[in-house]
């Protein structure tokens, strides 16, 4: 190392180690609790490391351009696993925030695989989110069929009780 806690990027890069099925690299730092992101420095400049890595190994980022980790392990620093994307796309393909809701707004049709059309899709405004009419006339279906079936059982289970 250069100059005690100074570390060049040959210093960083060799405290890599190679993670999982899909090869991810992964940097001996801890992540940053808040982000989940590995923070490096160089002599006095902290950088997120996957943005270090691809600098580094791959060329400079565009101004208004974003790295995002295609394998989704925000730790990893292999750059064959970043693609250098507008704001928009990498908010996109995030699993947090307005994103996850934009996933869910661009989905078509119900996880049973029913259209959301004008006729089956219910609006939610407490959740400020859109349910399946399908679906949701089959939970009520079954519903009052337990519920039914329940008050059979109470009839029943009274009867043999009072000797009918």
């Amino acid at each position: 190392m250069s100059g005690g806690h100074l570390k060049t990027f040959e210093d960083h890069f060799s405290q890599i180690s190679v993670v999982g099925p899909q090869c991810c690299w992964r940097i001996k730092n801890k992540p940053d609790l808040s982000t989940g992101y590995v923070r490096i420095s160089f002599s006095f400049n902290h950088e997120w490391a996957h943005r270090a890595f691809y600098k580094q190994l791959v060329g400079p980022i565009p101004h208004k351009m974003q790295v995002d980790h295609l394998c989704r392990n925000r730790w990893c620093v292999n750059p064959g696993h970043m693609a250098l994307v507008d704001n928009a796309t990498n908010a996109q393909r995030g699993m947090t925030g307005w994103a996850r809701g934009a996933q869910f707004r661009a989905r078509t049709h119900c996880a049973k695989g029913h259209p959301y059309n004008k006729d089956n899709t219910r609006l939610v405004p407490k959740r400020n989110g859109r349910a399946c009419r399908a679906c949701c006339n089959e939970s009520a279906r079954r519903s009052t069929q337990r519920r039914r079936a329940l008050a059979k059982l109470r009839t029943l289970e009274m009867g043999a009780r009072d000797g009918y």
